[in-house]
């Protein structure tokens, strides 16, 4: 009996012994170790992907977008360069860009238009002799009847940008002032009396305009009284477009206010480039 209690005694250690250590491959007994669960790291901002470059298309835009953004930009700037050549914004004189402007030179004041009784203008001669006006209109010539002026209609026309009577704008911009008394030549529509058969004065007009109901009416600002030095023979008398020469008068015209004319032409020459036929066929002229 005290032999069996032995063995059982054996056992039981045995087995208390076996739960406190684990055997490896090779026999080679280690403390038995709780299961270690693996550690499971959570993705950090430090470990994100870098930010794209601040020059990389967007996300979604191809380079090709890119290309065809760019390509869109520089057809604007070419159009806008296109649309400026044929109109820069009514100035059609305006000397072509890169052209220097030369050296500022003083126009003449004349008698009739005081300078507190002007808008003072700037004005730079350049190399070839012709004049910049406000960096807007160019004036070719000297202004005698040798070389007289060539003047544009919108040089003419900017005198309302200041003088308007009914407004109380009562000063005229020097850069039309100071051709009171200078010869000068321009080009454009023009208008005889209707019942004058051997003409001595006309309209030289910006827009055409038959005198009556076709066209549109001149103003004081876009027209020009013109008295011949001889009565216009031949086709002339049937012109609806030419040029004329004289010597030309800013002379104001006011009637309660209201600007009824304001540039003449005097002693003047008239040549045409444009014939009514319906009219010349009208008078029997060959």
């Amino acid at each position: 009996m005290r032999v069996f209690w032995i063995v059982i005694f054996v056992l039981v250690i045995g087995g208390a012994v076996a739960l406190g250590f684990r055997l490896t491959g090779d026999g080679t007994r280690l403390p038995n170790t709780p299961t270690e669960t693996p550690l499971t790291v959570a993705p950090s901002a430090a470990m994100s992907p870098p930010p794209a470059p601040l020059d990389a298309a967007p996300s979604g835009v191809s380079s090709a977008g890119k290309s065809g953004t760019a390509d869109l930009a520089a057809f604007d700037a070419d159009l806008s360069k296109a649309i400026d050549a044929v109109l820069p914004n009514g100035d059609v004189d305006r000397p072509p860009a890169g052209v220097p402007l030369g050296s500022l030179v003083d126009l003449p004041v004349t008698a009739a238009h005081p300078l507190e009784k002007i808008v003072k203008a700037q004005a730079r001669k350049q190399t070839d002799g012709s004049l910049v006006l406000d960096d807007q209109f160019t004036v070719t010539g000297s202004g005698t009847e040798a070389d007289p002026y060539v003047l544009s209609f919108d040089l003419l026309m900017s005198a309302e940008n200041t003088y308007q009577p009914r407004k109380g704008l009562l000063r005229l911009p020097q850069r039309v002032a100071f051709l009171h008394e200078s010869w000068v030549k321009i080009t454009g529509y023009a208008a005889f009396p209707i019942s004058a058969s051997d003409p001595q004065e006309l309209l030289v007009m910006f827009n055409q305009w038959d005198g009556c109901c076709i066209g549109v009416p001149p103003t004081a600002y876009d027209a020009i009284e013109v008295k011949l030095a001889a009565p216009v023979t031949g086709n002339d008398r049937f012109a609806t477009h030419g040029t004329v020469t004289g010597r030309f008068k800013v002379d104001p015209y006011v009637d309660s206010n209201y600007l009824l004319g304001l540039y003449v032409l005097e002693n003047a020459r008239f040549g045409s480039d444009k014939i009514d036929a319906n009219m010349r066929q009208q008078h029997n002229q060959p």
